[in-house]
């Protein structure tokens, strides 16, 4: 896994909530703490703004309905 997608993984567990799992990542990955902070934030404020995730079993979700 490459930084860019440590990222945005990181990102996702922060869409999601999921903060240790972002640290678990930051960590295996060695991803500096503030650029894993700035990620994780980014990924609740896109939540938080009520855009859509756009992972795979989200969509899911939302092509169910």
């Amino acid at each position: 896994m490459k930084r860019n997608e440590a990222l945005s993984k990181i990102r996702h567990c922060g869409y999601m909530g999921d903060y240790i799992k972002a640290e678990l990542i930051a960590s295996q990955k060695k991803i500096g703490g503030d650029a894993a902070k700035r990620a994780y934030l980014n990924g609740q404020k896109t939540n938080k703004n009520g855009l859509p995730c756009d992972c795979t079993s989200c969509k899911a979700k939302r092509s169910d309905k």
